[in-house]
């Protein structure tokens, strides 16, 4: 997304210099304003705006958590299900799914979606909090207690409480 922002950021610099050195010609060449943008697409549009739903949601669980973790912080050695009445989210937030979160012992905490409801699909939205995370290795697939990237490095256990096959991110609150 970095790269698309950045792109447009040139693209825009580029044609407002090519009009304001236009103007002390006496003349708009609007040529260089209405160029088309040219980036290499490497996907179908149905993709593009697929993974964009995708990565809004990996953001939105992500806000979830955040809540979860300052929860985690105030109640240190607090272990089941976090109850959702006691998370303080900020005035814009909307969960866009039932996001479930879950203290273990030793602070760790683990929000998750599970598979099998039927919003998105639970590799999809792994990907997307690994995207999001910039590969952060506690975030992925939960399968016999631990979170797994999906690459070699190491896993992370979580709560016993978290169904295999759930799409989770997971950190320990000091």
């Amino acid at each position: 997304m970095w790269a698309l922002v950045g792109a447009m950021v040139v693209f825009i610099g580029l044609a407002v210099f090519g009009a304001l050195s236009s103007l002390t010609t006496g003349r708009l060449d609007m040529s260089t304003v209405d160029a088309p943008l040219r980036l290499p697409l490497t996907n179908t549009p149905d993709q593009i705006s697929s993974d964009s739903a995708v990565l809004s949601l990996a953001d939105n669980m992500m806000v979830w958590h955040q809540a979860a973790l300052v929860y985690a912080a105030a109640n240190s050695g607090y272990v089941g299900v976090i109850p959702n009445a006691s998370l303080a989210f900020p005035y814009w937030y909307s969960p866009q799914v039932a996001w479930v979160s879950v203290m273990g012992a030793g602070n760790v905490v683990v929000t998750y979606y599970a598979a099998g409801t039927g919003v998105v699909e639970v590799a999809r939205l792994a990907w997307a909090l690994r995207q999001r995370t910039s590969g952060y290795e506690g975030a992925g697939v939960v399968s016999g207690g631990l979170v797994s990237a999906g690459t070699a490095g190491p896993m992370m256990p979580v709560p016993a409480s978290v169904p295999n096959g759930a799409a989770a991110i997971v950190m320990v609150v000091p």
